[in-house]
């Protein structure tokens, strides 16, 4: 009986300690979990303020023109220097308006003009955007760019040409190819700004 007791003595105090040991880790648990829950929540307070300032970026780039310039050939010196004039005009004119202008080459092949435009539509997709086609005398044929047009207003993109052509949209405009400076000038304009 005597063995008895001390038996049950022994498992009453070890019941005991276990409780006092789990109460105890429990409470210390309790005392570092605000000290650990603390630096993670700074840490993710941390983590969303850069977020939040990347955006403003975010909207100013969104609201930059964006501008296409396609030529027919940019192989041709004379097309190659408008469109580097254009580009020039417009980072030197409106430098805090102007997003990325894209010099883009055709390389006389109408599949190739149309992937551009794709290109473009999918690349400024809901952010002002212009394209401007350098074309020559030799170049795309009035009847193409009327289907150029056609797939353009899709997006509603205006589109400048160097000359007026019959049956072309409102979105259209006709730039002057010896005047750089008008042309970037119009591409602000059609844009919005």
């Amino acid at each position: 009986m005597k063995i008895i007791k001390k038996i049950l003595v022994m498992l009453i105090a070890l019941g005991l300690c276990g409780t006092l040991a789990a109460c105890g880790a429990s409470k210390a648990g309790a005392e570092d979990s605000p000290a650990k829950t603390e630096p993670a929540a700074q840490d993710s307070k941390e983590e969303e303020k850069p977020e939040k300032e990347a955006e403003p970026e975010e909207n100013e780039t969104d609201s930059k023109v964006n501008v296409g310039i396609i030529g027919w050939s940019l192989g041709m010196a004379e097309e190659a220097s408008f469109a580097e004039a254009v580009h020039t005009k417009l980072t030197e004119q409106y430098p805090d308006q102007i997003g990325e202008v894209l010099i883009m080459d055709s390389q006389k092949t109408l599949a190739l003009l149309f992937e551009h435009l794709h290109n473009c539509r999918s690349r400024w997709y809901g952010t002002a955007s212009v394209i401007v086609l350098v074309n020559d005398e030799k170049g795309f044929s009035d009847a193409d760019l009327l289907n150029f047009f056609g797939d353009a207003e899709l997006t509603k993109l205006p589109v400048g040409v160097d000359h007026v052509i019959d049956g072309a949209p409102d979105f259209a405009f006709v730039y002057d190819k010896a005047d750089a400076a008008g042309c970037a000038s119009l591409i602000m304009e059609k844009a919005g700004r």
